[in-house]
């Protein structure tokens, strides 16, 4: 499959596991702890803030390392380079929404171990892929990388700059229009996410561009409260049969649930859906409480 500026395959087509609730954002066991900081800092709190990000900067490295030689991450890396697909671009855009606190929580931080790794793969190795005008051999990169919380604290932001990732001032609660080939991080977000981020690109060229890690959406028809999900959620409901994905919870990862029912997704064949189709025409969502929405 070979479309958007992404190519991936499937290696694993079973059904879906029930989802499951995501672990509470702000865990702070499974094992780490900070260095302790001065206390002494100046009244605006500059030096302190920068030593914190530095202590949990270390934490991060020892969990970026550990994942790096994880079973996790090396399956994913064996799924990406089966692709034999070319992709006919090079520049991809990232945007994680949701992830959590990193600087407070377990589960954010290994979480963003793996974004880290793999904006590292995509600058450094990827996959050499073709360019479609020269069809010479290139090699993709993201060209910026984003992330938005509302938990987000100043200690936070400043761990994500050191890594390259630039905090979204504003909450957009998941209405990003793309430009272009964009991934989409979302580990554990609430499903009015999903279908909000789908509404903001309804049309057949923007929805062959996304992916998205997140919830795996397979998952959503096993559920029995159908009804509710097509009213609170009608575009992740519509797309579920043109949706294919790989599952990343088949090999277990030691830092608890970071990862559970959590697949990467793109959309196939709605390229085939004529424009005039009843498809395209974007169902309003019923406003609920969702409290994973950011």
């Amino acid at each position: 499959m070979e479309e958007g500026g992404f190519t991936l395959v499937s290696r694993n087509r079973g059904k879906a596991a029930m989802p499951r609730s995501p672990p509470p954002r702000n865990e702070l066991s499974q094992g780490f702890t900070y260095k302790s900081t001065n206390k002494n800092a100046g009244s605006n709190g500059k030096p302190k803030i920068e030593q914190d990000a530095r202590s949990v900067s270390a934490t991060l490295d020892a969990a970026i390392n550990s994942m790096r030689i994880s079973a996790l991450y090396t399956t994913l890396l064996l799924d990406l380079a089966a692709c034999s697909s070319p992709i006919p671009t090079r520049s991809v855009a990232c945007i994680s929404y949701g992830i959590g606190s990193p600087a407070s929580s377990s589960i954010a931080l290994h979480q963003l171990a793996l974004l880290v790794l793999m904006h590292r793969q995509f600058e450094v190795t990827l996959l050499p892929v073709l360019d479609a005008q020269t069809l010479t051999p290139h090699h993709a990169q993201f060209t910026s990388l984003e992330a938005f919380d509302p938990v987000f604290t100043r200690l936070d932001c400043e761990v994500l700059k050191l890594y390259g990732i630039t905090p979204i001032e504003t909450n957009e609660r998941a209405h990003r229009i793309i430009t272009g080939p964009t991934l989409f991080y979302m580990p554990h977000c609430g499903h009015t996410m999903y279908s909000t981020l789908l509404s903001a690109n309804w049309s057949s060229r923007k929805l062959s561009q996304i992916r998205v890690i997140g919830n795996t959406f397979a998952a959503y028809e096993l559920i029995p409260r159908q009804a509710a999900m097509q009213r609170q959620s009608p575009q992740l409901m519509k797309v579920l049969p043109y949706t294919r994905a790989v599952s990343m919870d088949t090999v277990p990862y030691g830092a608890g649930d970071v990862f559970n029912n959590t697949s990467y997704h793109w959309f196939d064949g709605v390229d085939e859906v004529p424009d005039e189709d009843s498809f395209w025409t974007v169902i309003e969502a019923e406003v609920v409480d969702d409290g994973e929405v950011v």
